[in-house]
Order: structure tokens, then sequence, then C-alpha cells
């Protein structure tokens, strides 16, 4: 029987897109789903934010530990 495995949501703001990922303490890129952040509306923005972070928090085997944000300026 195997372990699960620990990760986190990275989140990395953009100015054209928003990168989502499943990351390992080790580096190890569990997922990953870039969307664009050149949208008509911040409600579209944050629906397409949501869809992304669950279809990649959402892995069998994997337990979420943690999350960041990274933005520049």
């Amino acid at each position: 029987m195997s372990e699960d495995k620990s990760a986190s949501l990275a989140i990395d703001v953009g100015a054209t897109k928003i990168a989502v990922g499943l990351v390992t303490r080790e580096g190890e890129v569990l997922a990953r789903q870039d969307i664009s952040s050149k949208v008509a509306t911040a409600e579209l923005l944050n629906s397409s934010l949501v869809e992304a972070i669950s279809d990649v928090c959402h892995r069998p085997g994997v337990t979420l530990v943690g999350a960041g944000i990274g933005s520049a300026g």
C-alpha cells in the first residue's frame, strides 16, 4: 500500500496568465493549469480560477498541506 503524497497549491499571478499548480516538497509538479488573466470581468476571472484550483487539487492519493501565491511587483 502506498502512502499519500503531500503537496501544496501554488498560484503564480502574471500579467497575461495565472498558473495554478500542485507541487510536492521535493519540487515535483503533480498538476498544472494555466488560465488567461485577460478576461472581460472579474467574475469571469474568479470563476476560471475557482475551476482551475478545483481541477488541480482533486488528485487521488494527494494530501493538500499548504498554499502559496506569487505575484510580480
